[in-house]
């Protein structure tokens, strides 16, 4: 399907999800660092292989051309290093699956505020385009007042100027729409998607479970899962290292054809003879010291990440809770109660003017804290749904925004 058809018919979250894992350079560049690691993974613990080659001593004439043969020679791993560099490979490829994990979430997060912010951006030039609507009706009720004579010049200009301050704050809100459709696209690799539509319920506000998302987070966070992994990494290089100590057997063997005179009857050559070498290094000088010191340092490191990482997860969810907590009290307020106030008012005070009951100045003060009102419920909303993203992202490793 063609995405510029879905533009066009409204765009939803789940829209723009996946072409956003298929686009992001971030996330193309945690699976490729995955296939690395399956790579690595599948090449760790593979046996040495064989080297097969000619052997010849005394070849010279004197000797008949001494003795020409060839042999295989094979290391043969000891101390279960192989099982080693296997396990070691696994949690390299699950470090590397974690983090591709928490490319996902941390991009989902922030399409998830972008989005928001688009949604928001666009209600409130919608909001914006109908409150000033409302000033230039107020100011033509004040023109035809004063035809009549009953508004003198000065509440007409009043009019005027808070018919014109909508209309800047009309071109405002534009731009700030423009604003957030740039920074969306820029996030999904477009060139532009300004002009286009969201298919979104701005109003419905999520209720959430502390308890539960608390719950989520620690048990399913891949910055968890990646320090513990890390704990597991540290403990197989601890025991790669000590394994480094015992020394592989390297064996060698085969077949030559002895041309030089044997210790025979009349001379005749040796002929074939077998041949065989076992060598094995001594750990005298090296007993990989310095290795196994770091790898021990490395296990103590590992064992406190996790510990760490949760504190730190917990410390940030309490902040994101709380900016969310804040949002929705705030959401719910100004709904509930002040918004229908405010609008009440000023619709009854114009309702008054009209029968010449009010004053106009009454008038303009309660439009003016009405469409204050409006913009602060909005950015209530528009905050209340980044601490939401941010919140269902705390799941992500910590990294660059």
């Amino acid at each position: 399907m063609n995405f510029l058809f879905l533009l066009a018919a409204g765009l939803t979250l789940a829209d723009l999800e996946s072409r956003l894992l298929r686009n992001s350079p971030q996330y193309l560049q945690a699976g490729a660092a995955v296939a690395m690691a399956e790579g690595k993974a599948q090449q760790a613990g593979l046996y040495p292989n064989p080297t097969i080659g000619a052997t010849g001593e005394h070849v010279a004439k004197s000797t008949r051309g001494g003795s020409v043969g060839g042999f295989v020679e094979q290391r043969i791993v000891m101390g279960g290093k192989r099982g080693i560099d296997r396990a070691l490979a696994e949690t390299e490829l699950a470090q590397a699956r974690a983090l591709r994990d928490a490319w996902a979430l941390r991009l989902r997060g922030q399409l998830k505020t972008k989005y928001y912010a688009v949604a928001t951006a666009a209600e409130r030039v919608a909001l914006r385009r109908k409150l000033s609507a409302n000033a230039e009706e107020s100011l033509k009720i004040a023109r035809e007042l004063q035809n009549i004579g009953l508004l003198d010049t000065p509440d007409i200009r009043a009019a005027e100027v808070e018919f014109q301050r909508a209309e800047v704050r009309v071109e405002q809100a534009l731009q700030m729409e423009r604003r957030a459709w740039q920074e969306l696209a820029a996030l999904l690799n477009e060139s532009s998607l300004v002009g286009h539509t969201l298919d979104v319920m701005i109003d419905d506000f999520p209720q959430l479970d502390r308890a539960l998302l608390w719950e989520r987070a620690r048990g399913q966070s891949p910055e968890i899962a990646s320090a513990i992994l890390e704990k597991a990494q540290a403990d197989a290089a601890l025991r790669q290292a000590r394994a480094a100590r015992i020394p592989d057997l390297q064996l060698r063997g085969g077949l030559r054809n002895n041309r030089e005179d044997g210790d025979v009857p009349r001379g005749r050559p040796v002929g074939v003879e077998g041949i065989f070498d076992v060598g094995i290094e001594i750990p005298i000088f090296n007993r990989q010291q310095g290795n196994i010191r770091a790898a021990r340092a490395g296990v103590e490191r590992a064992r406190l990440a996790p510990v760490q990482v949760e504190r730190d997860l917990q410390a940030r969810f309490a902040g994101a809770w709380q900016r969310y907590e804040s949002a929705q009290t705030a959401v719910v307020r100004y709904r509930d109660a002040v918004l229908p106030s405010a609008r009440g008012a000023f619709e009854l005070y114009r309702k008054n003017f009209r029968a010449m009951q009010s004053d106009y100045q009454r008038v303009l003060t309660s439009q003016r804290t009405y469409f204050d009102l409006q913009d602060e419920y909005l950015d209530a909303l528009r905050d209340g749904w980044q601490a939401v993203a941010e919140l269902e992202s705390l799941l992500l490793a910590r990294g660059e925004d």
